[in-house]
């Protein structure tokens, strides 16, 4: 799915490019807009891909958390968020 997004943001661009350089100035600003729109909305699927790979494991650790109770845990907060900062970082 993310990869007909890429494919369709790069043609929009191609696209709008070449309408630019034909001095179809509405066209171009249409199709750039549209590749705009396709470039958000990939990363927004990132983004929730991101977080559906994560949420096992934070529902996981807040279990333990939980049944285990907050000694020992000094950093509750970092042990807690880890998990969903590194895999979000690197799709990007």
């Amino acid at each position: 799915m993310l990869c007909r997004r890429y494919v369709d943001t790069l043609v929009y661009g191609i696209r709008g490019m070449r309408a630019s350089a034909q001095d179809e100035q509405e066209l171009a600003r249409q199709l750039l807009k549209q590749k705009q729109w396709e470039e958000t909305d990939s990363a927004l699927l990132r983004l929730l891909k991101c977080t559906m790979e994560a949420a096992p494991q934070l529902t996981l650790q807040l279990y333990i958390i939980a049944v285990q109770g907050i000694k020992g845990h000094l950093l509750l907060g970092q042990s807690v968020s880890l998990p969903i900062q590194p895999n979000c970082f690197i799709t990007y």
